[in-house]
C-alpha cells in the first residue's frame, strides 16, 4: 500500500461563540427613562441601547422599560404610528453575528398591549420575525420567544418590537420579570479564515470488487474553533470528480472534531462495487459550522475482478401444488423471490407477477393490499419472532427475500417454522380477481405443457428488470410440489415435494440457516450449510439502514463438502436498535453469491443464558414458554426472572402475554 498527501483548505472563522450574545435587564428602572443599556454583550459585538419610537410616550412603571399611547386595533397601525421599542446589534470590526431566537418578558396594564411583533432593518422592517405573538389580557408577566434565523450579519442591525393595545391610554412594556428581560440567542464569529489540512492518506492505492470495499485513513490538522458536537465527514466524488452526489466514506465526531485547532485521523471505507476510474476526488466537510472544504488532488480507485454484475430482483421458487387448510388450495400457493442487489418499493407500478399457459401470461398483481392480521398469524405459526413483514407500500431492501401470497392465505395449511433463520421475509399480499382460489398453477402431470411465469420489478434506482421463467409439467401431482429457478430465469432448475413443510430450499440461498442473537453488547451471528462446492470464503457485512453495508468479517469456507457445517461470528458493540447483517460466499474463481440478510434488534435483551448458574435469565418478571426450533414445547414458567436449564442448543422463548419471541443459544 502506498501513502500520499492530500491538501485542502476550508474557510472557517477562528473565534466562535454560541448562546446568549446580548441581554437587557430592566430591574431597578423607574420605567420612563429615555433609554436603557444592555447588561451583557458578547465580546464580538458592542453594547446596545433600547429606545422608543416617536409615536410612544414614556410612562412610569418600576422594573420595566415602559410606554403609553400605543396604537390600537392592529400591528399595521403600530407600524404606521411608530409605536415600537428598538435596539441595535453592532458587530465589532471583522466580526459577524447570527441569530436563532429573541426572547422578551412583557407586562401590561388592564388595557395595555394586546399583540407584539418583531421586525428588523435587514428588510427595512417589512416582515415579522417569528410570527405575531398574542399578549394575554391580564397584568402578569408573560414571556414570548421569536424563533427565526439570520446568519452572518456583519453590519449594525436594528430590531423593533411593534405593539398595539386595547386602548391608547393603556400602558405596557418589556420587563418586570425575573432575570434578563430581553435575550438575543445566537452566534458570533471573528478573526482570520481558518484552514483544515489533510495530511497523510493511508491505505492506497485502493482496490474494491463487487462485494468487498477497501479502507484507509486520513490524517488532518486545522486552525480555528469548531462547535461542540461538530462532525468532520470525508466525502468521495464520482469517478468524474463531481460532488453533485458525494458518498460519505468516513466521519469524525467527539472531542477531536470540536474545540480549538482540532486534529487527528479520520478512518474511511470505500464501498464495494465502486466503479473503476482515476478521476476520484476527496473532500472534507464540517457540520457545525456547515462548511464545505476544497477537494483533494486526484485519488485512484481501481475495480478488480472485472465489472460488477449485480443480481436482479427475481423469482426463486413457486409452490405449484399446496395444501388446503381452512381455505381452498389455490389461496395457499406461494411465489418466493429475492430483491437481489437492489431495493424496490412494493406497489402495483413497481411489482408485477404474471402467469399463464401462453406467453407472457396474466398479471396476478393488479391489486396489492396490506394484511396485518395474516402477518401476525404467520409469525405466530413460525414461532421465531418477526420473520414475516407486511411489504405492500414499503421498500424491500437489497438482498432480501419476498413472498407473494393471496390475501386469503390460510396459515394452518403450511408448516412455517422451517423458514426461521431466513428472514426477514417481505410478504406481498395480492387481492387480484385473476388469482384462482381453487388452484392457479398446473399440477397435473397427465396433461403436461409449458407454463410461463414473468416478474417485472422496478428498483428504487429506476432500473426495471423483466425476467421470464417456465415449468414443463415433469413433476408429481402431490401436495407440496415446488419448482425452483436460477437468477437468469428460463426453465426450472429443479422440482421437489416438501409435503407443505416450508424450508429454505424455496429461497435463493443454499444455507440451512442464518440467524443472530443479541447478548448484552454482542450480536452473535450463526449460519449452517448443507453442502459446499468450491467455496473459498464467506463475507459478513453490516448495516444500520438495510441498504448501505460495510464488510464486517471474512471466514474461510470448506471448499467442497457434502456435510452440514456450522459457522459463527461475534459482532462486539453493535449499534443500538436494528442491525442488518448480509452474508455472501465467494468461490475460488471469484464468483460471489448472496446468501441472505437478517435483522437483529440489539435493544431487546429480554433474555440471556447464565452459564455459571446454568439458568435462563429474564430482564423482567414474565410468564414464558420455551420451545425447540421444531416447535416442540420444552417447558413453561410463570412470573419469573430465573429458569434453571442446562440443555445445549438453540431454543425459542415466547412471552405468553405479549407473544414476543427470542432465540437463545445455550452452549455445550
Amino acid at each position: 500500500m502506498k501513502k500520499f498527501i492530500l491538501v485542502s483548505a476550508l474557510m472557517l472563522n477562528v473565534v466562535f461563540s454560541w448562546g446568549q450574545i446580548l441581554t437587557f435587564d430592566f430591574a431597578g428602572l423607574a420605567g420612563n427613562e429615555a433609554s436603557a443599556n444592555s447588561n451583557f454583550n458578547n465580546g464580538s459585538i458592542a453594547s446596545s441601547t433600547i429606545t422608543r419610537g416617536a409615536g410612544l410616550t414614556a410612562s412610569t412603571n418600576a422594573g420595566r422599560y415602559n410606554a403609553t399611547n400605543w396604537a390600537v386595533t392592529s400591528i399595521a397601525n403600530a407600524v404606521s404610528g411608530n409605536n415600537y421599542m428598538q435596539f441595535v446589534i453592532t458587530p465589532n470590526s471583522g466580526c459577524d453575528f447570527s441569530i436563532s431566537s429573541i426572547v422578551i418578558q412583557v407586562q401590561r396594564s388592564a388595557t395595555g398591549p394586546s399583540q407584539v411583533a418583531l421586525r428588523s432593518s435587514v428588510d427595512a422592517f417589512a416582515s415579522n420575525l417569528g410570527g405575531v405573538q398574542t399578549i394575554t389580557d391580564n397584568t402578569t408577566t408573560q414571556t414570548f420567544t421569536f424563533t427565526f434565523t439570520q446568519s452572518n450579519i456583519s453590519t449594525p442591525t436594528t430590531y423593533r418590537f411593534y405593539m398595539f393595545a386595547e386602548a391608547s391610554g393603556g400602558s405596557g412594556g418589556i420587563g418586570d420579570g425575573t432575570g434578563n428581560d430581553l435575550i438575543v440567542n445566537g452566534t458570533t464569529s471573528c478573526g482570520s479564515p481558518a484552514t483544515i489540512t489533510t495530511g497523510v492518506v493511508s491505505g492506497g492505492p485502493f482496490a474494491v470488487d463487487c462485494s468487498t470495499g477497501d479502507a484507509g485513513s486520513s490524517a488532518f490538522t486545522s486552525s480555528g474553533t469548531f462547535a461542540v458536537g461538530n462532525t468532520f465527514t470525508v466525502q468521495l466524488s464520482s469517478a468524474a470528480g463531481s460532488f453533485a452526489s458525494p458518498t460519505a466514506i468516513g466521519t469524525l465526531t467527539g472531542a477531536s472534531a470540536e474545540g480549538l485547532n482540532p486534529s487527528g485521523s479520520i478512518n474511511f471505507s470505500i464501498p464495494s462495487a465502486t466503479a473503476s476510474g482515476t478521476g476520484y476526488l476527496i473532500r472534507i466537510i464540517s457540520s457545525n459550522p456547515s462548511v464545505t472544504g476544497t477537494s483533494s488532488a486526484t485519488n485512484t480507485v481501481t475495480l478488480s475482478g472485472g465489472p460488477c454484475t449485480l443480481e436482479p430482483p427475481r423469482l426463486s421458487s413457486v409452490i405449484i401444488n399446496s395444501c388446503d387448510g381452512l381455505c381452498t388450495e389455490g389461496n395457499n400457493e406461494l411465489v418466493f423471490g429475492t430483491s437481489g442487489d437492489y431495493a424496490f418499493t412494493v406497489n402495483t407500478t413497481n411489482f408485477d407477477f404474471l402467469y399463464g399457459s401462453t406467453f407472457p401470461g396474466t398479471n396476478y398483481t393488479d391489486i396489492l393490499v396490506n394484511n396485518t392480521p395474516t402477518i401476525n398469524l404467520l409469525n405466530t405459526a413460525a414461532g421465531c419472532g418477526t420473520l414475516f413483514i407486511d411489504a405492500t407500500g414499503t421498500t424491500v431492501p437489497a438482498n432480501s427475500n419476498w413472498m407473494l401470497a393471496s390475501t386469503a392465505l390460510c396459515d394452518e395449511a403450511l408448516t412455517w417454522n422451517g423458514l426461521c433463520g431466513s428472514g426477514p421475509i417481505y410478504v406481498i399480499f395480492q387481492n387480484d380477481a385473476n388469482w384462482n382460489a381453487g388452484g392457479n398453477f398446473a399440477n397435473n402431470p397427465s396433461s403436461p405443457g409449458t407454463r410461463y411465469y414473468r416478474t417485472n420489478i422496478t428498483t428504487t434506482v429506476g432500473t426495471t428488470f423483466t425476467i421470464d421463467y417456465t415449468t414443463d409439467g415433469s413433476y408429481p401431482n402431490s401436495d407440496g410440489v415446488f419448482a425452483t429457478f436460477d437468477s437468469d430465469g428460463g426453465a426450472s432448475t429443479s422440482y421437489g415435494d416438501n409435503d407443505c413443510i416450508l424450508d429454505p430450499v424455496l429461497l435463493p440461498s443454499e444455507l440451512v440457516s442464518f440467524y443472530g442473537m443479541n447478548n448484552h453488547e454482542i450480536n452473535s451471528l450463526y449460519w449452517q450449510t448443507a453442502s459446499e462446492q468450491n467455496n473459498d470464503y464467506f463475507t459478513l457485512s453490516h448495516s444500520t439502514d438495510g441498504y448501505n453495508f460495510t464488510e464486517l468479517a471474512q471466514l474461510d469456507g470448506a471448499g467442497n463438502s457434502d456435510q452440514t457445517l456450522s459457522y459463527s461470528f461475534d459482532h462486539t458493540r453493535p449499534a443500538a436498535g436494528i442491525n442488518y447483517y448480509r452474508l455472501s460466499s465467494t468461490d475460488f474463481d471469484g464468483t460471489t453469491y448472496q446468501k441472505g440478510i437478517i435483522a437483529l434488534n440489539t435493544k431487546s435483551n429480554l433474555i440471556f443464558y447464565n452459564a455459571i448458574t446454568s439458568s435462563i435469565e429474564l430482564s423482567s418478571k414474565s410468564s414464558v414458554a420455551l420451545y425447540s426450533l421444531e416447535g416442540r414445547l420444552i417447558l413453561t414458567s410463570e412470573k419469573t426472572t430465573h429458569i434453571p436449564f442446562n440443555e445445549s442448543g438453540v431454543y425459542l422463548l415466547v412471552n405468553q402475554l405479549t407473544g414476543e419471541t427470542e432465540r437463545i443459544f445455550i452452549p455445550e
